[in-house]
């Protein structure tokens, strides 16, 4: 019995034993579990934090250079306004110094003997004209000075602003452990194992509510809900995209904002230009009939007049010259009443003592009014604006020189395109032909419908969609003819011209022209409409009112034709816009 209970107790050491042993075994593998998963956890919260003090830091600098780019953006407002601002200013000086010095001949500049009227008409309408131009240059350009700077400080007060951050925004850049115990599977993910990028998943945006100023004051927050770029009502955060890639090609937003503004003074400040520019001509041109009466009449120095006559003119031309481009010869016409009066004042009679015989004609000098005449025409067709969206004079280079992100140069010409731009108007014009197509097939179906079936206003309307037409066609013929692209193709065909083929493929197949009014019984006015593809036939037309979209009325035409123009508009500007 010793023997066997002496058996039975090895055999329990033995199991305890072996029990203990597996369990210390359990223990290491299990504390070896721990402290890997131990160091896997504090290896993902260290790479967490340097994940996002990574994304802080850049975040910090993105809206650092939003703001700095944005302060380059009213930079730049600044500059495109002190192009008008200072220039206005110069000429207010300018300007009455000018006026001062047609005032000193007004009231000084008389002749002390008799000179013939012609000379005294001229040399005083001269003056007249001088102070005129002057006076409209410094109150236009006093008027654009004004206007220009007020719609600046609304454009930087209420549009361009800087898009500072708010509290909330600025919130959301931070982060907290919190934050890292809602990752879940990736706190405890095992680096080198998976191929994907490791993305933590970021505090959820805040929504665009508006903050409790009330609140914020008490809690010392100023920044509140901040500011938003261009002084929209949108938060930015989450669409950088749209603020980094606010590029049409050369020009910024920013840029378009003031070029939209600059339209309601722009005029002013062409104007004002010109009329300084023909100020001073006119300016030259009295000061030269003032010599030639000095020179030709009192004093009877004939070589002096013709040297200071020459110089002045000489002058007068350079600074037409200086000014208008492209007609510099048709400028010499300003100067022919000037040599006409030293002609005439030259070949007249004089006594012995080299004064003018009291009666006496001076044939030479009727040529001096058709001469002014002619002058003052080619003035005002100069002056006059081209057919262009902003209606300004552009034969003056100094009205060239005030949009700086224009493509016309001194010679009213534009430069080449550049390759970006180049792409983006080959890729327009497909679009602005198709639109021409569809503008022309529209009118050329209206055009076939007999005078006599129109009324005055319709006919009227359906001659100025004609001429609306031509224009844009020859808006869009002339900007490809002047970049050197294709011209595009213009189908002159009248609507009787074309094949059946042909009026079955256009756009407008099948639509009933109308409505045309005529009178039934004394008193009573119908309407009907016309199908043009059947012809004058009875069945070709229709008096029961049809729907509409089986009517083609001129208001379609007049619609297609605006998109046309639009379009070569857009071309034209060369913008990355919707067509």
């Amino acid at each position: 019995d010793l023997l066997h209970l002496h058996r039975i107790e090895s055999s329990c050491r033995l199991a305890v034993n072996i029990v203990v042993e597996d369990a210390m075994t359990g223990v290491e593998v299990l504390a070896g579990l721990g402290l890997a998963a131990t160091e896997v956890f504090r290896y993902n919260r260290e790479n967490y934090e340097f994940d996002q003090d990574q994304r802080f830091e850049r975040e910090e600098l993105r809206i650092k250079m939003q703001v700095e780019r944005f302060a380059l953006f009213r930079e730049d407002i600044r500059d495109l306004v002190e192009l008008t601002v200072g220039k206005m200013d110069l000429y207010h000086m300018v300007g009455a110094l000018f006026i001062k010095m047609i005032c000193i001949y007004y009231s000084e500049g008389f002749f002390e003997k008799a000179v013939p009227p012609f000379l005294v008409g001229f040399y005083y309408l001269s003056q007249g004209c001088s102070i005129i131009y002057l006076l409209l240059a410094v109150w236009l350009s006093m008027h654009a000075s004004i206007s220009s700077h007020s719609y600046a400080t609304r454009l930087l007060t209420r549009f361009v602003r800087l898009p500072i951050p708010g509290s909330k925004q600025l919130n959301i850049l931070n982060a907290r452990y919190a934050d890292f115990e809602r990752q879940k599977g990736k706190m405890m993910r095992i680096p080198f194992l998976g191929k994907e990028q490791l993305t933590w998943q970021e505090r959820a945006e805040l929504q665009g509510e508006a903050p409790d100023l009330k609140a914020a004051g008490q809690k010392g927050d100023l920044l509140e809900d901040g500011e938003f770029g261009y002084g929209g009502a949108t938060d930015l955060l989450g669409h950088e995209d749209e603020l980094l890639h606010a590029v049409e090609f050369r020009t910024q937003r920013h840029v378009e904002l003031f070029r939209e503004l600059q339209s309601r003074w722009q005029c002013y400040d062409a104007y004002a230009r010109v009329c300084m520019s023909l100020g001073v001509r006119q300016m030259l041109q009295a000061i030269s009939y003032y010599l030639i009466g000095l020179c030709s009449v009192e004093t009877n120095t004939p070589h002096v007049v013709w040297a200071l006559v020459l110089t002045f003119q000489a002058l007068a031309l350079n600074i037409s010259t200086l000014d208008i481009h492209g007609f510099n010869d048709l400028s010499i016409v300003g100067a022919l009443p000037s040599l006409c009066a030293v002609l005439a004042l030259s070949f007249a009679s004089r006594t012995a003592s080299g004064d003018l015989l009291d009666d006496q004609h001076y044939l030479i000098a009727l040529a001096m009014y058709p001469l002014e005449v002619c002058w003052f025409e080619l003035l005002y067709w100069l002056a006059s604006p081209m057919d262009d969206t902003g209606s300004l004079p552009r034969q003056f280079r100094a009205v060239l020189f005030m949009d700086v992100y224009s493509d016309l140069d001194e010679h009213g010409l534009e430069g080449k395109l550049s390759e970006r731009r180049l792409r983006l108007v080959e890729s327009q014009v497909p679009v602005v032909q198709k639109s021409m197509e569809t503008a022309l097939e529209a009118l050329r179906r209206w055009e076939a419908v007999p005078r006599q079936w129109l009324s005055i206003a319709q006919a009227r309307e359906r001659g100025d969609l004609r001429n609306r037409f031509n224009n844009a066609a020859d808006d869009f013929v002339q900007f490809m003819r002047s970049k050197e692209l294709p011209e595009p193709d213009e189908d002159d065909r009248e609507w009787k011209e074309l094949t059946a083929e042909e009026r079955s493929a256009e756009p407008f197949s099948g639509r009933l022209l109308g409505p045309f009014g005529r009178w039934t019984l004394p008193g009573v006015h119908s309407q009907y409409y016309w199908d043009v593809e059947i012809g004058k036939r009875p069945e070709g037309f229709m008096y029961n009112q049809p729907g509409v979209d089986q009517v083609l009325t001129l208001q379609d035409v007049q619609a297609a034709c605006e998109a046309f123009k639009r379009k070569v508009d857009a071309l034209k500007g060369a913008r990355d816009e919707t067509m």
